[in-house]
């Protein structure tokens, strides 16, 4: 009778292999999806330019393939980037110089030069000094730190890009509330509830947050304003941003015999309006999250540290200016180079004077010196 209901041993081998074999497959799969990824995914899309073999259909080709790999990030992105380098030309939608003048064009060169510029003031800490004596000169009470870390923000996020911009001042604002609090005239962070707190994967807490607080307004004000204050900043120069030269790219590629688009002309049209659009977005951010305007509000109550604060807190950036000692010459250097690479992006092409390329285009810099027989 028990034989009866006895599965055969060789079927259990079958099964067991069956269950083993796909348990190995798919935790290949888990290991091994970017690779599949990338040899599956040009293959489904190949039926875009096969049904209708035109250089348009090809270039959707390479784009949607870009899209892809980009998304799932199954390459480094550089990599991913640097695509349309062979396709293009093997696919023969665009010529190879052609596509490599889009690399590396001017605009790109102002960004790379935008960088270089960004990494060159991190590095020597210049950017540290300008916004000890901007805070020292504007004031140091909550409100006034904000607006003085806004407006140095805003200023360096004009010449260099918005990431940059936001990746230097962080650090300042962060080492700026610590000393704060240790000098008892700000509060960085508050008590929170359990549930208000972010948990990481593992079960702790998320974005290195200080075990069971959450952080003030005032904190969260000064970081989002920073945020915003780089954004704001990268549209007041054609510089700025790389949305900006990006426009300028297409715009110089459709209208190539127009003079409209120049780096003054920019600036006169937009430093205005991004000076207004800051400075209200300061004011909205100091009501939501300072009570301004709220004087009898717990944020305002919060925020009000009165003179005696205030000299603490102007004795503390002064402390830090002289432990940062006299100005290097590294740092005089940078700011050296940063002022002249503003000045030749200003008076390139100013129109109300003759810009410093077109003197320079106009003069023979070198001749051809003719090569006998």
């Amino acid at each position: 009778m028990d034989a009866m209901y006895t599965v055969p041993n060789t079927n259990l081998k079958a099964f067991g292999f069956q269950q083993n074999t796909t348990m190995l497959l798919l935790n290949a799969l888990k290991i091994y999806w970017r690779t599949v990824f990338v040899i599956v995914y040009p293959i489904c899309l190949m039926p875009i330019f096969l049904t209708n073999n035109t250089p348009a259909m090809r270039c959707m080709f390479v784009v949607l393939l870009m899209s892809g790999y980009w998304v799932c990030e199954v390459l480094p992105l550089a990599v991913t980037s640097l695509i349309p380098m062979v396709l293009f030309p093997l696919m023969g939608v665009l010529d190879s110089d052609k596509v490599s003048l889009c690399y590396l064009k001017e605009t790109n060169m102002m960004f790379v030069g935008g960088l270089i510029i960004a990494i060159a003031i991190e590095h020597c800490n210049l950017h540290t000094r300008l916004s000890l004596y901007t805070i020292r000169l504007i004031g140091c009470s909550p409100k006034r730190l904000n607006l003085g870390l806004c407006s140095i923000t805003m200023f360096v996020s004009m010449w260099i890009s918005n990431t940059a911009a936001t990746a230097m001042m962080i650090p300042i604002i962060d080492a700026t509330l610590k000393a704060l609090e240790e000098q008892g005239i700000g509060q960085m962070w508050e008590k929170a509830d359990e549930s208000e707190l972010p948990k990481a994967e593992g079960g702790g807490l998320a974005m290195g947050g200080v075990e069971g607080k959450k952080p003030t307004k005032t904190t969260m004000c000064m970081f989002i304003s920073t945020a915003y204050a780089a954004s704001i900043g990268g549209c007041g120069c054609v510089i700025g941003s790389g949305t900006n030269m990006a426009f300028q790219g297409l715009f110089e590629t459709l209208f190539p015999e127009s003079t409209d688009f120049t780096f003054t002309k920019w600036m006169m049209f937009n430093v205005p309006i991004m000076i207004i659009i800051m400075y209200v977005s300061v004011v909205f951010l100091q009501v939501w999250f300072m009570g301004l305007f709220r004087p009898n509000s717990k944020d305002a109550i919060d925020n009000r540290v009165g003179k005696e604060g205030e000299a603490i807190a102007r004795k503390m950036i002064n402390q830090q200016i002289e432990e940062m000692g006299p100005m290097s010459f590294h740092e005089i250097c940078v700011a050296i180079l940063f002022v002249i690479a503003i000045g030749l992006w200003f008076f390139r092409s100013p129109q109300f004077m003759p810009g410093w390329a077109e003197f320079i285009t106009k003069t023979k810099v070198f001749y051809m010196i003719p090569v006998p027989g």
